[in-house]
This record gives C-alpha cells, sequence and structure tokens, in this order.
C-alpha cells in the first residue's frame, strides 16, 4: 500500500514539473496584446459613440469652438470669443478643430464632437502605453493601457469631456517624449524637442496648466547639471553644459510650444507674456457656484 502511495506521488511530481516547464517555455506576446487591445478598445467606441449623450457644459464649449473659429475665419473681426462666459480662459484647440470638422461632417454635431472625443481619448491611451513601456517595458505598457481603459472616468469621459480628456491626453504625450529626452540631455536631438514642443503647446492649447511642463524641464535640467557638477567637479563644464541645455533644450522646446499655444488661444495672442499667467492665476481662485439641472434647463429652453 505504501509503495503505491509513494508511485502516485512520484507520477504527480513529474506530471507537475512537466506542466510548470511547458508553462514557462510560453512567452505571452505583451507588444500584440497591446496593439489588439487598442483595436479592440477603437472598434466598441466606433460601435458605441452615439450612444452617449451631450453633457451639461458640451454646449457651450461648442458655441465657444465655433467663435474661435470664426475669429480666425472673418480675419479676427469676429472677437466674441474673448469675452464668452469664462471660456476665453482656456485654449480652443479641440473645441476649434470639432467645429472646423463639423463643417464637413454628415454625422450631426454632437455625434462628431463625440467620435473626435473618442480618438483623442485613445490617442491618449497609446500615450499611457508608450510612456509605461519607455520605463517599464512591454508588460508594464499593456498593463497601462488596459487599466487606464478600466477606469470609468476615463473611459465613459472621453466621448464627450471636451477639456479634460484632451488636456490629459496631450500632457502624456508630453511626459513621453520628455521622458526620451532625458537620456540625451543637455543635447537632445532637434527632433525630439520639436515633438516635445509641439506636445507642450497643443497641451496649452486645452489648458494653461500646461505650463507646468516647462517646470518640470527646469527640474529636470538642473537636477542634470547637478549630478554632472558632483561627479565631475568641473564648473567649465558645467557652464558649457548648462549653455547647451538653453540653447539646444530649453529654446527649440520653447520656440515650438509657444506659437502653437497661441494659435489656438485667441485671447493669449492679446498679449502673450501676461495673459498665460493671468489665466494660470486665475484658475489657482476660480470661484464656482453652478447648479448643473438649472443650468440645462436654461440651455434647453
Amino acid at each position: 500500500m505504501s509503495i503505491s502511495i509513494a508511485g502516485t506521488g512520484g507520477r504527480r511530481d513529474s506530471l507537475q514539473r512537466l506542466v510548470l516547464r511547458w508553462l514557462g517555455r510560453l512567452s505571452f506576446d505583451y507588444r500584440a496584446a497591446s496593439i489588439l487591445l487598442i483595436l479592440v478598445a477603437a472598434l466598441i467606441a466606433l460601435l458605441t459613440y452615439r450612444d452617449y449623450g451631450v453633457t451639461w457644459d458640451e454646449q457651450v464649449q461648442n458655441d465657444y469652438g465655433r467663435m474661435v473659429l470664426n475669429y480666425y475665419l472673418s480675419g479676427f473681426t469676429d472677437t466674441r470669443a474673448l469675452t464668452y462666459f469664462d471660456l476665453w480662459l482656456y485654449g480652443g484647440l479641440f473645441d476649434s478643430v470639432a467645429a472646423l470638422v463639423n463643417k464637413f461632417s454628415t454625422l450631426g454635431e454632437y455625434q462628431t464632437r463625440h467620435l473626435l472625443n473618442a480618438i483623442v481619448g485613445l490617442i491618449g491611451v497609446v500615450g499611457c502605453w508608450k510612456l509605461a513601456r519607455q520605463y517599464g517595458g512591454e508588460r508594464a505598457a499593456f498593463w497601462a493601457a488596459a487599466l487606464l481603459l478600466l477606469i470609468p472616468n476615463w473611459y465613459g469621459h472621453m466621448f464627450n469631456n471636451p477639456k479634460d480628456v484632451p488636456f490629459a491626453t496631450c500632457f502624456v504625450w508630453s511626459l513621453y517624449y520628455l521622458a526620451a529626452v532625458l537620456p540625451a540631455l543637455p543635447r537632445p536631438p532637434l527632433g525630439l524637442c520639436v515633438k516635445l514642443g509641439l506636445a507642450i503647446g497643443l497641451c496649452l492649447g486645452v489648458r494653461v496648466g500646461g505650463l507646468l511642463l516647462f517646470v518640470y524641464m527646469a527640474i529636470l535640467g538642473a537636477t542634470l547639471l547637478a549630478l554632472r557638477f558632483a561627479a565631475h567637479r568641473d564648473w567649465r563644464a558645467s557652464l558649457v553644459d548648462m549653455r547647451d541645455g538653453l540653447l539646444r533644450f530649453a529654446l527649440p522646446v520653447f520656440l515650438v510650444a509657444y506659437p502653437v499655444m497661441l494659435f489656438f488661444w485667441p485671447w493669449a495672442q492679446a498679449a502673450p507674456f501676461t495673459h498665460p499667467y493671468e489665466a494660470l492665476r486665475r484658475f489657482s481662485d476660480l470661484p464656482q457656484q453652478i447648479q448643473v439641472l438649472a443650468l440645462v434647463t436654461q440651455l434647453g429652453t
């Protein structure tokens, strides 16, 4: 009897080792899984974007987008975008692009906006995936994209939130390019600087909070210079690095980002260096007393 039990246990152990060896040889292709995940999410978004309603502030955002577009089409004579509610404190990137697309779209005004918003949200998922892959590899990137899509505040809002989702999308792409630039500081390739500047400019074209990205750049640059000096104790080399960092990194990024921001933000064009700061100051203490249901009723009438 004891011999039979031992034999059974030995066969079980051998089977377990065989299964574990077989599983060890399997390699899950996280890159392929990520691509499939994003494609499935895009397909679901395409099939369901018509099912999302109009949010309480989407009408005024839509109006603001038309005003920003008319500001350019009228040769800068239609200035309603400069005084409309408090929306002049925001860039008009998404809303003006949506207004332009709506001139040619046959989907319906808000259906077009929701489809565009979903596309922007999916671009944000790709940006999150790329940023995670930069530091954690393919497995971390897959789970970053999957978990972001599973957050209701992202997946649900990406159909009809024209401020937060576009801002977050541009912000994560800015962080990705900042991470890509970091290893090459203080002399990164010009192409990467242009991409970073474009991402930051688009971020600012949605909300002035994107100015924080310049602060991140300054912190990273100062930290790098401090580490280099601590390692070599060479003042002359540190000054050369500082000069190159300013001329070959900070300046190209700024020269790309700021004009992009101004292009999508009419109010900032009137005073390019004071109005963005004024908007940032106002947003630090912006009172909001809004009765949502009352506002929706008013807009409906």
